[in-house]
């Protein structure tokens, strides 16, 4: 049934994509579904309550929150009406009715571009009812679409961050941090947290949540830090979100942030609180076995405990190479194609795949739906030269770009693969079915709750567990009805009868993703 649910969300999400449901809205709804008993509120037409459903709860909400369902998402359901004279009055009985009606412990407030283009003034209706209800409540400026957002600017520039990021380890020039998700949490963060008593000694707040995390055991990497980092001598007071409102107030206690996501917020408590932070830069830093290593040692340095975290974490690798010594005597040479798109991956997984035994014949790499999207073809055409550059591996794969899924399928039957590992994002699914269906073992460990971004050891073991399982499977041939029509070759999965829906919303997101060059 695992499996099902994870075909099925894989689908959803990967409809979003393709399609796009972005917006600075869907960020803030999102954000506020990953905080226990929360609510957000939209203060908006209908319409835009609605497609956020569109795409599944994330691992966030069903690994950590333990709720499979999406949240719900009360709205003021904005007329012609209400545009016109104003719905400040709507918004205020919206907030005491959702308090009365879900008694959440925090409704977060969020404003949809209509409600922000007629200037209703939502601060004012937020404090009136602030008084009369028993949840707390917190305002977002979440509205506008992609306005105010950075990645509005140019899809090209963060590909050329990425790129720093790998070759130079540097921050960013440019950033996320006024994205729908972001925003929030800065809100939820300025408007919550409390000045504490007293500070907890040896403590650290986490937000170790970046990238994709829709099936990844989350669970099992907050799990591991608190374990590790106690063994260090530093205690965890609180993993951001997937938390309660009370430990957002007493986020302040600790006396050291890590930050993935935001360092705006981690600026804030730095300077309203005095708590010094460490971030991680787009998510690179602290990735693969290297990578949280260095992200224990960092964390003990802090606190002056820098030996005894290499201590602590050469006992853990041991353990770790211990536990996948026969997994690495059967996965020992065995032959795999690689799938991915590059901003999703990083050269450093690849690298890992390797320590594991296998042999990495032949990597396939699409950069096909970002240009649709509005990336420059010389910008993809670096992002694949840097990308290539930055692998250190000893096999000597054959490397395509941008192969159609037809021509995918006879470089993998030419070069004898026995398993294709697919990271592509928006079609893993789909390539696996098309694979499988074809006689080729296919897996996506994305998608089986493996994340190449987790900092985390055992992720490692999993991620040698998937592979083995997927090696030691017959391929499942599926008779589906799909395969029998005809579908895009360069955009697959899209039907050829999709395609002119598909059109529309590239059209829409080259004007979002404003780069000039095609």
């Amino acid at each position: 049934m695992k499996k099902v649910k994870r075909q099925i969300w894989g689908t959803k999400l990967s409809y979003a994509c393709r399609y796009s449901i972005d917006c600075k809205m869907f960020g803030a709804y999102c954000f506020i579904s990953e905080i226990k008993n929360a609510i957000p509120l939209l203060h908006g037409p209908v319409g835009c309550a609605f497609f956020p459903k569109l795409v599944p709860p994330d691992a966030i909400r069903t690994n950590l929150l333990k709720d499979f369902d999406p949240s719900p998402f009360p709205c003021t359901d904005l007329n012609e009406k209400d545009i016109i004279y104003g719905a400040e009055d709507k918004l205020y009985n919206a907030i005491i009715d959702a308090d009365k009606y879900y008694k959440p412990e925090l409704i977060g407030v969020i404003i949809s571009c209509p409600a922000a283009i007629i200037g209703d003034d939502v601060v004012s209706a937020v404090k009136r009812a602030k008084d009369k209800i028993s949840a707390d409540i917190i305002y977002t400026p979440s509205s506008a679409g992609f306005s105010d957002d950075e990645r509005t600017d140019d899809f090209n520039r963060h590909a050329e961050d990425l790129i720093r990021v790998w070759k130079e380890k540097k921050k960013p020039k440019w950033g996320i941090e006024k994205c729908g998700r972001l925003d929030t949490m800065f809100s939820v963060i300025s408007q919550l947290v409390e000045e504490p008593k007293e500070k907890i000694k040896r403590s650290i707040n986490i937000d170790t949540y970046g990238r994709f995390h829709w099936f990844e055991d989350l669970e099992g990497e907050i799990r591991e830090i608190k374990s590790v980092l106690k063994e260090i001598g530093i205690s965890v007071n609180a993993a951001f979100p997937g938390c309660s409102v009370k430990e957002i107030k007493g986020l302040a206690k600790a006396e050291l942030n890590f930050m993935r996501r935001s360092e705006r917020s981690a600026i804030f408590m730095k300077e309203k609180f005095g708590i010094d932070y460490i971030f991680d830069t787009f998510g690179n830093r602290y990735v693969g076995i290297g990578g949280a290593k260095s992200f224990y040692i960092d964390i003990g340095e802090r606190f002056g405990l820098k030996e005894k975290a290499k201590q602590v974490i050469g006992e853990v690798e041991r353990k770790l190479w211990n536990d996948l010594k026969e997994a690495k005597k059967e996965l020992y040479g065995k032959k795999i194609a690689y799938v991915c798109t590059p901003l999703y991956t990083t050269p450093i997984f690849i690298k890992l795949l390797e320590k594991l035994g296998l042999r990495i014949e032949l990597i396939l790499i699409n950069t096909l739906w970002w240009r649709r999207w509005g990336m420059a073809k010389k910008t993809a055409r670096k992002v694949v030269k840097e990308f290539i550059e930055s692998l250190n591996i000893s096999s000597n794969p054959s490397i395509y770009t941008d192969l159609n899924i037809d021509e995918e399928l006879d470089a993998i039957r030419q070069k004898e693969i026995e398993l294709v590992i697919c990271d592509v994002l928006v079609s893993d699914i789909s390539r696996t079915m098309f694979y499988e269906n074809s006689g080729i073992r296919s897996v996506s460990p994305h998608y089986m709750g493996y994340s190449s971004f987790r900092i985390s050891f055992s992720q490692v073991k999993k991620l040698a567990e998937i592979i083995l399982s997927a090696l030691n499977s017959k391929p499942y041939k599926r008779d589906l009805i799909y395969f029998k029509y005809d579908y895009h070759k360069e955009r697959f999965p899209t039907l050829i009868s999709d395609i002119p829906d598909e059109l529309r919303w590239e059209r829409i997101m080259k004007h979002v993703w404003r780069g000039k060059e095609r």
